[in-house]
């Protein structure tokens, strides 16, 4: 099999400093009645400032758009999790600080005695085992199946909030528990979703999300997300290298 590797170069555009959090402005409410943002600044992030470290995490879809052209970015994995499937970039535009981002969405099936739905994440990307991170800001979110909107039906998530935190397990815990080297929100309980006034799904900012629709079986789906991001780096298109490599389809996680 071949592959085409591109090479670019970046330059990293700083205005002012670093905000300590990215998280959105959005105040869904729990079970308990507390509203979910008050779990959104957990203490490792202040944990995070006083040990002055943070580790990697690659750079974001969001950031690339409108820079990088389209073709050398078509088909790529913009996120992965076991069990919730894959995201793979079809298109997107930037204009001035609005980008826009089409993707496609294969989910993942699951179904148990009492439940069943499909289960798909976002532009963030989770932190597991020894894998980096990828931070992506709040957007909103529709959703379409052979052109249909469907965006009302995602009825949970959960997600691995952004902001500068450190890690609460290791890379041997994260893959001995099956689970994220972060704080998770909604793991276990889903928190409840919330929408704009024109239907669209909010999703706060995020180093990776699970979004669930229940009771419906979807192989495929269509997603266009929304974000307010200000440039942050410049890039310029290098080259592109073609290569073999081995490869191998088994047996699933």
């Amino acid at each position: 099999m071949k592959r085409a590797a591109l090479l670019l170069a970046f330059t990293i555009m700083v205005s002012g400093p670093l905000a300590p959090s990215a998280e959105a402005p959005i105040e869904p409410r729990t079970g308990a009645g507390r509203p979910a943002r008050e779990l959104a600044t957990p203490a490792t992030e202040s944990a995070a400032f006083e040990a002055g470290w943070l580790e990697p995490r690659g750079i974001n879809i969001v950031d690339l758009v409108g820079l990088v052209p389209d073709p050398y970015l078509e088909g790529a994995i913009l996120s992965y999790t076991p069990g919730y499937g894959i995201i793979t970039y079809r298109s997107g535009s930037r204009l001035g600080n609005t980008v826009t981002v089409e993707t496609t969405v294969f989910p993942r099936y699951f179904e148990t005695s009492t439940w069943s739905g499909s289960l798909f994440g976002c532009l963030g990307q989770p932190a597991r085992i020894d894998q980096w991170g990828s931070v992506a800001p709040a957007t909103t979110v529709r959703l379409y199946h052979q052109g249909r909107d469907v965006t009302s039906e995602v009825n949970g998530y959960s997600y691995v909030p952004a902001g500068r935190h450190l890690p609460v397990r290791n890379p041997r815990e994260s893959e001995s528990q099956n689970r994220y080297r972060y704080v998770h929100y909604g793991e276990g309980s889903p928190l409840p979703t919330s929408f704009t006034p024109d239907g669209a799904l909010r999703v706060p900012a995020n180093m990776g999300c699970e979004l669930i629709i229940s009771h419906r079986n979807y192989e495929e789906l269509t997603a266009v997300f929304t974000a307010q991001v200000a440039q942050a780096i410049s890039v310029e298109v290098l080259g592109t290298q073609e290569f073999p490599f081995q490869s191998y389809t088994g047996v699933g996680y």
